[in-house]
């Protein structure tokens, strides 16, 4: 692996948990939409990094999770649910940024704050 490569992988999983750590702050002052944003792009970033240990890249989010789904959960190096997991916070971060009338309830922020530390720290594990 090409230095540049790790230091970007590096970055990413950096990120991963960066994003974490101010989606917890968001939920505190119940900011829940922006939490949800963050969560989601806590596990886009870790994705995104594990993809990049293996040469793989999508410029398009949706194409990330093409990747992930074709590569890690068809071929069951990671769990089904995770795969679900990670359409399902794609789709609310969407919802969230893109729809009208959208309000994240603090339940559903900290379950999903749950979710996504629980898939970030499963990714991180297997990277290199």
């Amino acid at each position: 692996m090409k230095p540049e490569q790790k230091s970007l992988i590096d970055y990413r999983r950096y990120r991963s948990e960066d994003c974490l750590k101010e989606a917890e702050l968001l939920i505190q002052h119940n900011h829940f939409n922006a939490a949800v944003n963050r969560l989601y792009y806590a596990c886009f970033y870790i994705v995104s990094a594990l993809l990049l240990s293996e040469d793989m890249y999508s410029a398009k989010h949706s194409g990330i999770i093409s990747l992930f789904n074709r590569h890690w959960v068809r071929h069951q190096r990671v769990d089904k649910s995770l795969g679900r997991f990670y359409k399902e916070i794609f789709s609310y971060r969407q919802k969230g940024d893109y729809d009208d009338l959208v309000y994240f309830e603090r339940e559903q922020a900290e379950l999903l704050y749950q979710e996504a530390t629980a898939f970030v720290n499963i990714l991180k594990s297997k990277l290199p």
